[in-house]
């Protein structure tokens, strides 16, 4: 626990977080995972239905597992689920890298979303363990950051090696070099990163108790995921129906909003620190949601790229300070509980809102998940404010107070 002491009065600023460069290694597959799996699995004569199976099975496995790994992290340790993450990654990667059947493309899906169940419910509570109390919501943003940099690099590399090689010489390379990071990754994790564990767990009686002020922000996380995840693929799916079916060009339609999501969540996470968690949730998905009925309104690309991307700026407002919330109201001993049922909430809405979404877009219209998603967001002012009406909910954090309720 003395390295966990230190590390806390450090602060976790940029410079010196332990858990950025594992962050990054381990996300280098983040953003083109979903655009290059598919192309792969056709090597193999996989159908549509065979395709879709691989998502599920990573999102199945993500959303059965994080309850439980969550208590797990609050049973045996931080730092050994967050290893043991990382080291689920190399091993999906290195599968992709070797398989020779759709089969084995499952099996890694399988070890993928296992190993995203273990990661990010590890690191959240690492971050939530270390983060001084009076920068929570700065310190659970730049992890994202960390993860949407660490995407970039990932993406560079694959369309370096895609230029250079056959496509399938390239993809098995790729995947390889993916595997061989994550390495480093449980490597680096495994010099850097402490424990911090209250050493003795909490009884398992008080556990429900200590959840419970939770309930309110879990609706919150799965309502706000569920309005945003319904997006993307039905921008995808616009896009490409009504104004360009270049592949090139709906990848880059992406990047501007990656860049912002690399460098805006600390700085906005910050000031949920300084105004409240309450103010930030509803200043930013009131953006988003203006943001989603402007992009109802346009038919040119550029234009359409314009307000996607200044979607994150919402976003990049409004979600940090969910997750904050769930350290403001977890005593150490409960956080890792804590997180594994946010993240949880995370997935629950994420799988839901593209089959709202698909559904929209093909029986009402392709402008209408954007129109419905806006106005629902745009009354966030109302449904954020019932969730959060408790007196300690969405306030701005006491410096001098304890920053976790007592189960």
């Amino acid at each position: 626990m003395d390295d966990a002491e230190g590390a806390r009065e450090r602060g976790m600023t940029a410079a010196d977080s332990p858990l950025k460069l594992p962050v990054m290694l381990g996300s280098l597959p983040l953003t083109m995972l979903p655009f290059l799996l598919p192309v792969y699995a056709t090597q193999f004569k996989a159908s549509a239905l065979g395709i879709g199976g691989l998502f599920a099975m990573a999102q199945g496995m993500t959303l059965l597992c994080r309850p439980l790994i969550g208590w797990g992290v609050d049973r045996w340790g931080r730092r050994g689920l967050c290893l043991a993450g990382l080291a689920g990654y190399a091993g999906a990667m290195g599968v992709c890298a070797l398989a020779r059947s759709l089969t084995s493309l499952y099996l890694a899906q399988l070890l993928n979303g296992l190993a995203t169940a273990c990661t990010w419910t590890a690191l959240y509570t690492l971050t939530a363990d270390l983060a001084p109390a009076a920068t929570q919501g700065e310190a659970l943003g730049r992890v994202d950051e960390y993860a949407h940099r660490g995407a970039l690099y990932g993406m560079g590399l694959a369309l370096a090696l895609l230029s250079w090689w056959a496509q399938e010489t390239a993809l098995r390379v790729l995947f390889l070099s993916y595997m061989a990071l994550a390495v480093l990754a449980v490597v680096v994790a495994w010099t850097w990163v402490p424990e911090t564990r209250p050493a003795l767990p909490p009884p398992a009686g008080r556990q429900p108790r200590a959840v419970w002020p939770l309930v309110p922000v879990l609706l919150l996380v799965l309502l706000s995921y569920l309005v945003t995840a319904l997006l993307r693929p039905v921008f995808v799916v616009f896009l490409h129906d009504e104004l360009t079916q270049d592949v090139r060009l709906l990848a880059l339609a992406f990047v501007p909003a990656v860049v912002l999501e690399s460098v805006l969540p600390s700085r906005l996470g910050s000031l949920s620190d300084r105004w409240g968690r309450r103010p930030l949730i509803i200043a930013g998905l009131t953006w988003v949601g203006l943001s989603c009925l402007c992009l109802s309104l346009y038919s040119a690309l550029a234009w359409m790229i314009v307000w996607w991307t200044l979607k994150t700026l919402g976003l990049a407002a409004a979600l940090p300070p969910q997750k904050a919330l769930i350290s403001d109201l977890t005593a150490e001993a409960t956080r890792g509980t804590g997180y594994g049922l946010y993240t949880f909430a995370t997935s629950l809405g994420s799988t839901i809102g593209p089959l709202v979404g698909g559904w929209l877009y093909d029986r009402h219209g392709h402008t209408t998940p954007f129109v419905l998603t806006g106005l629902m967001l745009l009354a966030s002012l109302g449904w954020v404010s019932l969730l959060l009406r408790g007196d300690s909910v969405g306030e701005a954090p006491h410096h001098g107070a304890p920053r976790a309720v007592s189960p």
